[in-house]
């Protein structure tokens, strides 16, 4: 579960990061470096697949977030043994062919302005799964993002 929230954590630093490059200081400086984000700014957060590009961008999770409060109908991610990555399947069940559910969901949550300052964003990434008692556990990690340019 450690390892699935740093990946998120990773893809999006470098989605910041590619943004900033190609686009020039005249994006990253005006306060738009966030904008690749914005379906994960607000209440419900966003998925992404860092490994397919598919979506190719955040998408944001249903209404109540892609975890819910209701575990077993969570966004849950796929495992495909043949090329050994993890993807996003379709709300619950339904995984791209060759891949099988896990017991993961994912939710990313992007906060800003931070502490009044446009230049600055919490990004906030949870791992939750159900363990073979049906307790549901979770992994969070929070990271600062800046407007480096």
């Amino acid at each position: 579960a450690y390892f699935l929230v740093q990946d998120a954590i990773e893809y999006i630093r470098d989605m910041r990061d590619t943004a900033c490059l190609t686009e020039g200081d005249m994006t990253c400086g005006t306060g738009s470096w966030l904008s690749s984000f914005s379906p994960c700014q607000g209440g419900s957060g966003c998925y992404l697949d860092s490994t397919e590009n598919s979506p190719v961008v955040p998408t944001a999770c249903q209404s109540g977030g892609c975890i819910q409060s209701t575990f077993a109908s969570s966004r849950f991610l796929c495992y495909d043994p043949t090329t050994f990555r993890y993807t996003n399947g379709t709300l619950v069940t339904t995984c791209p062919a060759g891949a099988t559910k896990t017991i993961y969901a994912r939710q990313i949550k992007v906060d800003s302005p931070l502490n009044g300052s446009n230049d600055e964003a919490l990004l906030t990434v949870t791992v939750s799964w159900s363990d073979m008692a049906g307790i549901v556990r979770s992994v969070t990690m929070r990271e600062h993002l800046l407007n480096w340019q």
